[in-house]
């Protein structure tokens, strides 16, 4: 007997709402400082979506742009700098982080790295994003 199964799937929004969440932005006054972490910050919930796939999914391709220095890793970074620039002018923490974490979801670059990291995976990996 065969057992069919839902095949999960991702929204692109989904898919940077959990990205963003690898990064963690710290005050040391007078600067800020950022973090990559090796797991998701924040907890996150989707109902009825497992994410421990797509996390994992994501920190490795994250990871990967990283080591092998991709272009839109490094345009992503340098993006980030200087909005980090412009974050520390803000004086309200809770106000850093909601802009920090809206700014990386809207990214192109981090979405182009994620996108272009699924797009040569997509035969391996047990989930797909939707539209691609």
């Amino acid at each position: 007997m065969l057992v069919k199964y839902k095949e999960l799937a991702f929204s692109e929004s989904e898919l940077m709402h959990v990205a963003s969440r690898f990064f963690i932005l710290e005050r040391e006054t007078p600067v800020l400082k950022l973090r990559f972490c090796t797991g998701v910050v924040q907890p996150i919930s989707i109902p009825d979506k497992d994410l421990g796939q797509l996390e994992i999914f994501i920190f490795d391709a994250l990871f990967y742009a990283m080591l092998y220095k991709t272009q839109s890793i490094q345009q992503f970074f340098d993006a980030l700098y200087l909005e980090l620039k412009k974050l520390a002018k803000i004086d309200s923490v809770r106000k850093q982080n909601d802009r920090f974490y809206e700014w990386i979801e809207s990214n192109p670059d981090l979405r182009n790295t994620i996108i272009s990291y699924y797009l040569d995976k997509k035969r391996t990996v047990s989930f797909r994003i939707n539209g691609w």
